[in-house]
């Protein structure tokens, strides 16, 4: 089963530009939150998120044929899908998209 990249790049797109907001200032340090890994061997992609967010397997979709997770918390959160049925166009064809760490492959 092919992964649909597409989605979940918006996914995590989103939640990139979420978590690149200024943050309020403040005049006492505060400590970097501890963070988790969910890992999808079956897409073939793994996450970071804050040790406080919860995950939660989201109900199939398309027949059981496509897939999906959420991570929230306070702070906002994210869907993540994966399987057959996103569809969708990218009538200007395929692109990467540029992320702190480098490039994600789309397509």
């Amino acid at each position: 089963m092919k992964f649909h990249y597409h989605v979940f790049l918006l996914a995590v797109f989103m939640m990139v530009a979420g978590c690149a907001a200024p943050a309020p200032a403040s005049t006492a340090p505060t400590a970097a939150p501890d963070w988790q890994s969910y890992t999808n061997p079956e897409a073939g992609f793994s996450i970071r998120y804050p040790s406080a967010w919860k995950m939660e397997v989201l109900p199939d979709q398309n027949s059981g044929l496509l897939h999906g997770v959420s991570l929230k918390g306070v702070e906002g959160g994210v869907e993540i899908y994966w399987g057959v049925g996103l569809g969708g166009v990218w009538p200007e064809g395929f692109q990467t998209i540029k992320v702190a760490q480098g490039e994600l492959p789309v397509g």
